[in-house]
């Protein structure tokens, strides 16, 4: 297999004995090369990749995460990804250290290394519908069905418990900004390659789309269609914008010219023009591969479609069993055809409980007559051990503030 390959990662709502498909992407191929099985229904937007090592999905209707080596069609058994409720939506950070979870109106965060569940936020009061991560791990999005959008810097999400404090003692964390411009659920979120100078997109069962400037949440562009809208995302400079309808069309916008206005009617707006037909049903999914050149759909009406994007023609047309829960580019990595490799990311049960635990390792107190172990770091008297605890306190107190204002002097530097 050559450098430079791409395949595409596709689920349907019938899996039978198969989750997870992997197909040949170049013209009139569509072959299967592989495909993970074992692992149940894939939830709409909870198909994932961790690193060149691991594919990750949630399983429908079940409070599991099912994970399979990149190179083996079965789910890995001695990595347990028990969840408490099912979830509706799965996003890895972009250095594969993270998972965020929506499960109902709850976020959840773990450390996927350790296991260890860092955070649990609850800023939604109906089912979280969507959660993107920025590209840089700097902020994390999430979005429900009432249409409020809520905008954190991740750093502030995880540090309570990387300082060794119970979240307990934290509370919940305030967002960045919370945002209440749908008037409906938000069924699809994108956030753009350039962090701070990001542009973050929603798009609505309100038949609106709107996009947004990722730090300031300010609203730079609202368009209203005629259609209900049912997934969108726009290219790493953010220069196109794709939105798919329930109707099978997926509309493709320039955003290097916009609209003089601020909001516009997308029958009257000439960049709409631009259309992808070939769809009969809603589009659940989209995704561009790495050179923005080639878009893949999946839709409800069982087919994923391969298109090139300057001519607006199919590249590939690939059948399925059932409507399609998720797709996405896969691009060819040395692991995915050997019969053995080591993973570069660890990834550990999940648990359950966030934990109090100031340290990850035992303090010992000394007993009047005990002998010290020459070979321990950590032997405390019972008197410092008090000492200890304010001190990871104030540090991370300290830590929190110091990254606060760093970040503060970043935007207002940019």
């Amino acid at each position: 297999m050559s450098d430079g390959v791409e395949y595409i990662l596709s689920t349907c709502n019938e899996a039978l004995q198969t989750s997870v498909f992997l197909t040949d992407s170049t013209p009139d191929s569509g072959n299967i090369l592989k495909t993970y099985k074992n692992g149940g229904v894939a939830v709409n937007n909870t198909l994932q990749q961790i690193g060149d090592d691991f594919i990750l999905i949630a399983e429908q209707k079940k409070p599991l995460l099912h994970m399979w080596p990149i190179n083996n069609e079965q789910p890995t058994k001695n990595v347990k990804l028990i969840l408490p409720e099912p979830a509706s939506v799965l996003a890895v950070s972009p250095n594969n250290h993270y998972l965020a979870a929506g499960i109902v109106s709850k976020l959840y965060i773990w450390h996927l290394p350790s296991g260890r569940l860092l955070s649990v936020q609850q800023k939604h009061v109906l089912p979280i519908t969507c959660i993107k991560f920025s590209e840089n791990n700097g902020f994390l999005v999430t979005a429900c069905q009432t249409g409020m959008l809520v905008t954190y810097r991740f750093g502030e999400l995880i540090s309570g418990n990387n300082s060794h404090l119970a979240q307990s003692e934290i509370g919940q964390v305030e967002p960045l900004y919370i945002l209440k411009d749908h008037s409906a659920a938000i069924v699809g979120l994108h956030i753009g390659n350039f962090e701070i100078e990001s542009r973050l997109v929603t798009i609505s069962n309100d038949h609106t789309c709107r996009l947004y400037n990722l730090i300031t949440g300010n609203c730079l562009l609202q368009i209203i269609h005629q259609e209900q809208l049912a997934s969108v995302i726009f290219d790493t400079p953010c220069w196109n914008l794709f939105i798919g309808t329930n109707s099978g069309a997926i509309y493709q916008y320039n955003l290097q010219n916009p609209p003089r206005t601020m909001s516009v009617h997308a029958d009257m707006e000439e960049n709409c023009k631009l259309k992808f037909e070939g769809h009969e049903r809603r589009i659940t999914c989209l995704d561009l591969n790495i050179t923005n050149e080639i878009l893949v759909s999946g839709s409800d009406d069982y087919s994923v479609i391969v298109w090139n994007i300057s001519s607006r023609q199919q590249l590939n047309k690939i059948v399925h069993r059932g409507a399609i829960t998720n797709v996405k580019f896969l691009t060819n990595n040395k692991n995915l055809f050997v019969h053995n490799f080591i993973p570069k990311f660890k990834v550990q049960s999940l648990k359950r409980n966030i934990e109090s635990q100031l340290w990850n390792c035992e303090i010992s107190i000394v007993e009047e007559g005990d002998d010290r172990d020459e070979d321990c770091e950590f032997v405390f008297e019972e008197a410092e051990i008090g000492k200890l605890q304010q001190h990871l306190y104030n540090t991370k107190v300290i830590n929190k503030q110091l990254y606060s204002a760093l970040l503060t002097l970043n935007e207002n530097r940019n």
